[in-house]
């Protein structure tokens, strides 16, 4: 389980640590059906990427290494908040979600990468 961090106090080391720790847990919340669990989760990362955005030149460029990540689940995460910064290795990595096979992140990606190509989502 996660410590209670306020997240405008914490480096942004501890935040990508962070993140990755949360983003794991999702994933086990999802193969487990946790679905409570796992929105809790996501509420959470999502603070942590809008707290990463609002620092100085946009930290959420701190979540690059995490696009190498063996967990689909951190990989699909990262790369989706990468979209906007580093869209060409965001891509790469959601495609290797879609190729890795592992369901429900394969399904995740896929329709993420058909967002991007008909321009139903931006990447902000």
């Amino acid at each position: 389980m996660t410590k209670r961090v306020r997240y405008q106090d914490a480096a942004t080391s501890e935040l990508v640590a962070l993140f990755e720790s949360i983003t794991t847990e999702q994933c086990d919340a999802s193969w487990c059906w946790q679905a409570s669990r796992y929105n809790r989760l996501f509420a959470q990362m999502v603070a942590i990427c809008d707290e990463l955005k609002s620092r100085a030149g946009d930290q959420r460029l701190a979540l690059l290494p995490l696009l190498q990540s063996e967990n689909v689940q951190v990989r699909l995460m990262a790369a989706i908040q990468l979209l906007a910064l580093a869209p060409e290795k965001a891509r790469s990595a959601l495609e290797s979600v879609v190729a890795s096979g592992y369901m429900p992140q394969v399904a995740d990606a896929r329709s993420m990468l058909r967002a991007l190509d008909e321009g139903t989502y931006v990447p902000q």
